[in-house]
């Protein structure tokens, strides 16, 4: 809504407007230096409240100043609390998404984020086609909306288990090393369990089953023998050996009490790993 500021309430020009948005960037950049501090001070939650508390009261003001002066003022203030904010955020999409899948998990965060630009662009735009001084206030009244919001779903802080990798799966059990292309693969893991953990295990591997599918499991399954009550067998597929050997690499110190605590619950367990034999018929 800047734009629409500088026109309407400081009555300036399109050349004007370049020089609040400098007013912005300059705030940006001295935000970048004052950052690390304030995150020792505040941490990542108190830093974005208090960030996007600022910016909040800067688009509170916009509506009533009038001197463009004062208004340069105060957008440089809005770019030091911007940075912190948009800072901590990212911060916080990084510390959340394990290392295999980083890239993609920031590419979402930018996605959605882009996204509220465009359409907060388009909302905003019409309610201060309208009122200018109503989309500027509601706005306002928004930001701190989400700082009450962030009081519920807060940032991580970077304390406890960090979604790195955990090592904890031991090299399969394999006469001859497959090829990385060779599959699918099934990877099927015979459970023996007594009677009193029958309900706690299946509940600690329904929790369990979202780890393996989100480390790339095509299919998951979990079977009881009919014959022997407490033999439970888990099965879960990949596409190729080598993908199979990525999911290795893909559990996270978060996720190590979620892997163990079936395991916990069993007396004995047997892993077994199948590839698809019907490519190797075709390639002899």
């Amino acid at each position: 809504m800047l734009p629409v500021v500088t026109v309407r309430r400081l009555g300036l020009d399109a050349s004007a407007f370049g020089l609040l948005m400098a007013c912005i960037g300059a705030g940006a950049v001295a935000g970048a230096a004052v950052l690390p501090r304030l995150q020792a001070w505040l941490g990542y939650n108190g830093s974005t409240a208090a960030g996007t508390l600022v910016v909040a009261a800067v688009v509170a003001a916009l509506s009533v100043i009038t001197s463009p002066p004062l208004a340069a003022v105060v957008l440089v203030v809005a770019g030091l609390a911007w940075m912190t904010a948009v800072t901590c955020l990212l911060t916080a999409a990084q510390m959340v998404a394990p290392a295999w899948v980083r890239g993609r998990a920031l590419a979402a965060w930018l996605l959605a984020f882009q996204l509220g630009f465009a359409a907060g662009g388009v909302v905003w735009g019409l309610v201060a086609n309208a009122s200018l001084n109503a989309a500027l206030l509601a706005s306002a009244i928004g930001l701190v909306a989400t700082v009450a919001l962030g009081r519920v779903l807060a940032l991580p802080t970077g304390a406890g288990a960090a979604p790195e990798p955990a090592g904890n799966w031991d090299d399969p059990v394999v006469a001859a090393e497959p090829q990385d292309d060779d599959g699918p693969v099934l990877v099927v893991i015979e459970y023996e369990v007594d009677e009193e953990h029958h309900d706690a295990f299946v509940a600690a591997m329904r929790d369990l089953s979202v780890v393996r599918r989100r480390d790339g499991a095509l299919r998951w399954e979990l079977y009881e023998d009919a014959a022997r009550p407490g033999l439970f067998v888990e099965t879960f597929s990949s596409a190729t050996w080598g993908e199979h050997m990525r999911q290795h690499d893909r559990t996270t110190e978060i996720d190590v009490p979620v892997e163990e605590r079936p395991f916990a619950l069993t007396r004995a367990f047997t892993v077994r790993h199948l590839v698809g034999a019907t490519r190797r018929a075709r390639d002899a």
